[in-house]
Formats: structure tokens, sequence, C-alpha cells
């Protein structure tokens, strides 16, 4: 269920509170999907039109509600390796996903700048001179990839206190099991893609091979996903802002 609303679940994961300003545990497409005047939504990036997504922070109905635990109930299901498979592939299927909509700077392609900075984010200018001029339209991307390196580095963690305190008895058992469900690699488009596609069927995007190298080192699968994506771009890292994420 996580895997197949994985945009909501990476976008909440690591923010999620109770919220007394949401109507419901729905939020229609409509307002989901509405564009603030910069050109964003904080229900995400490249969103299906016509798709609702769920208010995990929703708990207007209960006086003494808790904040939800995403976090907690993916460490828990991670002590399976099936499921740990399922929510890994579905977070390497997002990234792959996410950053083949992105623009040839990385930058989100709806995304709109001040009018005192000089035109629309996602122009793929050459950058000039660096600083933050085109800052906005990196802002999201950047927040979006961070929650979905989040997630992975929790899936990581959560293996490895099992495997120190018992829970998960046998690692080398439990990693053989992660790597026989584990679909593969999502290679992603060498041209921008404009589809916006259901969010239940991200995680089951086809797969371009099998992983290779160390599967449980989370930041190297990203970044090798994300590596491919630049070169196949011709992505220049020094137009990015400081950071060159």
């Amino acid at each position: 269920m996580l895997a197949e609303y994985v945009v909501d679940v990476t976008r909440q994961f690591d923010s999620i509170g109770v919220r007394d300003d949401l109507t419901g545990p729905a939020e229609p497409a409509a307002t989901a999907t509405a564009l603030d005047p910069s050109g964003c939504t904080p229900y995400g990036r490249f969103l299906a039109p016509r798709e609702a997504h769920v208010n995990f922070g929703y708990a207007a109905e209960f006086t003494h509600a808790q904040k939800p635990e995403l976090d907690l109930l993916v460490a828990e299901l991670t002590e399976d390796p099936q499921a740990f498979a399922i929510l890994y592939d579905a977070e390497l299927a997002y990234v792959s996903h996410h950053v083949e909509r992105l623009t040839d700077r990385a930058g989100d392609p709806d995304a709109r700048m001040p009018a005192e900075d000089g035109g629309e984010a996602g122009d793929g200018g050459d950058g000039g001179d660096g600083g933050d001029r085109h800052s906005d339209d990196l802002t999201w991307p950047d927040n979006d990839l961070e929650d979905a390196a989040s997630l992975i580095g929790s899936l990581m963690q959560a293996r490895s206190r099992y495997a120190k305190d018992g829970t998960i008895g046998d690692l080398a058992a439990f990693d053989r099991s992660v790597r026989a469900h584990l679909r593969g690699v999502y290679r992603t488009a060498d041209v921008r893609v404009t589809s916006r596609p259901p969010m239940g069927t991200i995680a089951g995007r086809p797969v371009s091979g099998r992983l290779r190298g160390d599967v449980f080192d989370g930041r190297r699968q990203l970044t090798t996903v994300y590596d491919a994506w630049a070169r196949a771009r011709a992505f220049r890292p020094n137009r990015l802002r400081g950071k060159g994420s």
C-alpha cells in the first residue's frame, strides 16, 4: 500500500504531523494539483491531474489523536525482506520518475520566477555568473530528492539496527531474500518526459536491468541513477546553485 502511494509517503515521511487545517484524509485533485503563483504545490511535483492525495496528518475527528508515525511503520515493515524490497524498489522507481521530468538544469518546469529575476524558471539559460538567480525552480526538486534519500536511508538504518539487536537473526539470509525480491534498476529517459501518470503506476515502472554493486549502499544506488540521467541530458553541475545537488 505504501508503495502505491509513494509520492505521498515520501513527501510526508519526515515532516508529518497532525494538522488542524486539513479538511479530510484525502486532498481532492482540484486543490492538491492547484499551483500557487510560484508554480508549486506542497503535494509534490508532476502530479496526475485527476488524482487525490493522502493527508496523513489529518486527525480532526479525534480529540486525542497521536501524530501518525510513518517512520515507525516503515521500520516495522522492513523486518520482512520482501517488504524491505518493495519499499526500496518503489523509492528507486520514484527517483527515476522524478528526475526524468526535470529541466536540463535539474529544475521544476512548472516553477515561475519572480519578475525581478528576469523571467521564468526552467528556461535552461546558461546560468550566467551562478548565484541564486534560478534557485526557486531548484528548491522543490532538491527537497523531493532529499525526502526519497531520507526514506531509503531509513530502510538501511533499520536493517543495521535489526541486525545488531537480533531482530534479524541471520543477516546474510535476510540480504539474500531482499536481493531475490528486488526488481532491478530503473533507467531514466534521455529526454525530458512530460507525462503525468497516476501515482499508483510509479512503483510498477518497468526495470531496465539488475541492480549492480552493493544494493544496500543506498547512496550509491541513488547517485548511479542521477549520474546516468545527468550524462544523458548533458547536465552541467556548475549551473546549479552552491551545493550542486
